[in-house]
Formats: C-alpha cells, structure tokens, sequence
C-alpha cells in the first residue's frame, strides 16, 4: 500500500507500468497535477489488480486540454477506482483500452471538455454509486463514448450532459 500523494501543493502525473496487486490510497487533499504534454494524470499500463483509493485532483489548465485525458488505463486487468475526484479541462476524464474489468465506484468525474468516459475494447464494466458529469463539446466528443466494449453495468449513478451529445455507443453489450 503507497499514500500519494504526500502533501498538498503540484505534482508530477503517477505513471504505472506493469505493476500488480498495488493499492494507492490518497489521504483526501486537494492535489493540483501538472500535466504531461502526452500522458495523462494518473497513467496505468499492463497493470494487473490496482485500487486508487480517495484521490483528489484537478488541474489548473486554462485551454481546454483537447489533446490529454485525466486517467489512462491500458491493457490492464481488474482496476479499482474508488472515492475518487476528478476534474478537467481534458479530451476524457477516464480514458481506458484493452481493460478486462474495470470497477469505478463512490466517485465523482466532471469537468471534461470532450468524454468524460472514452473507452475503447473494455469489458466486466462495473460503475456504481457516481457521478459523471459537466462535459462540454468543445472537443467535439459526446460525453460517454464507448466502443466496442462488453459487460457494462451502471448503478445508481448520476449522468448529467451539459451541451455535447450525450453518448455514441458502438458494439456495447
């Protein structure tokens, strides 16, 4: 188990890469992320069973961040978001790939100015007791853009669109 982060004040985007049974628990501060020009706050590649618990981050980014995502998840399997708070500007607030089962749980996802969930090829979907919402179309993408992507289960979560299209759902089950 890591507390991230810290302290209070900037920090560097967290970057995981082939890491297993890891859990990661914030300590509830207001974390301000400096982003990464091609990467996005918080990275998770070929990951295996990673829980980020009670994080809380945001970005001071005037522009509209049409070119980065908050969390990326690639080729990964069972990771656990939970408590989460996660504010934009940025093209998706949770952006995954190739992810076989994906449990997002008790957390808040907003601000995005394009999806505020992009998900490509994601499967055992779990999202329950959240709130997506606040997206814009300055990007141009609708707010939950899923594709091809299987066992998707959203429970007693709040959806709420501003301006942009509300979904474009491609070879979901």
């Amino acid at each position: 188990i890591y507390f991230w982060p810290a302290s209070r004040g900037h920090l560097a985007p967290l970057n995981l890469r082939g890491k297993s049974d890891l859990s990661i628990l914030g300590l509830g501060l207001v974390t301000i992320l400096t982003p990464s020009a091609d990467q996005g706050f918080i990275t998770i590649q070929h990951c295996d069973h990673i829980t980020l618990r009670n994080l809380n981050f945001g970005s001071l980014d005037s522009q509209p961040g049409c070119a980065r995502s908050r969390v990326v998840i690639r080729n990964s399997r069972v990771i656990t978001l939970n408590g989460l708070l996660i504010q934009g500007p940025a093209k998706a607030i949770l952006d995954t790939r190739e992810v076989d089962g994906l449990f997002l749980e008790k957390s808040v996802l907003s601000l995005a100015s394009g999806s505020t969930l992009l998900m490509a090829h994601t499967t055992n979907v779990h999202i329950r007791h959240c709130i997506l919402s606040e997206n814009s179309e300055v990007c141009g993408e609708p707010m939950l853009k899923l594709d091809s992507c299987g066992a998707l289960e959203i429970s007693k979560s709040i959806i709420a669109a501003n301006t942009a299209p509300f979904s474009h759902l491609r070879s979901v089950e």
